[in-house]
């Protein structure tokens, strides 16, 4: 069991707060969403095992046999790391920064677009 790789960041209500106030002042547009399959979209870089799911058992097959995971699942202790990972990473490649004043918020400055990441 590694419990210990499972801090994830989320932005502070401080940014939020500037991010709606700037908005309000400089008549920004404001879009927010919620990538409901988001957990399932990291790739696990350790190995974790699970009981096989109830119902998977197949005729011939032996009992007892464990699943390693190569992705992850909603309950896992570590998903919302994997996940966070995985759109740091996008977003650094379309051309994003990560701010110094908070982890959770990218900047782009070319179309002066600002994103905040909340995990939930």
């Amino acid at each position: 069991m590694d419990y210990f790789k499972k801090y994830v960041p989320v932005a502070k209500p401080t940014i939020y707060h500037v991010i709606f106030m700037l908005a309000a002042t400089e008549q920004w547009e404001i879009h927010g969403m919620d990538v409901i399959t988001a957990y399932l979209l990291g790739i696990l870089d350790e190995a974790i095992y699970m009981v096989q799911p109830e119902g998977f058992l197949r005729t011939k097959m032996k009992r007892n046999l464990m699943c390693r995971l190569l992705r992850s699942l909603y309950g896992l202790k570590q998903a919302a790391r994997v996940w966070n990972q995985k759109i740091h990473a996008f977003l650094i490649k379309i051309g994003f920064v990560r701010s110094a004043a908070d982890p959770c918020l990218y900047i782009e400055t070319k179309r002066n677009i600002y994103i905040t990441i909340w995990v939930d």
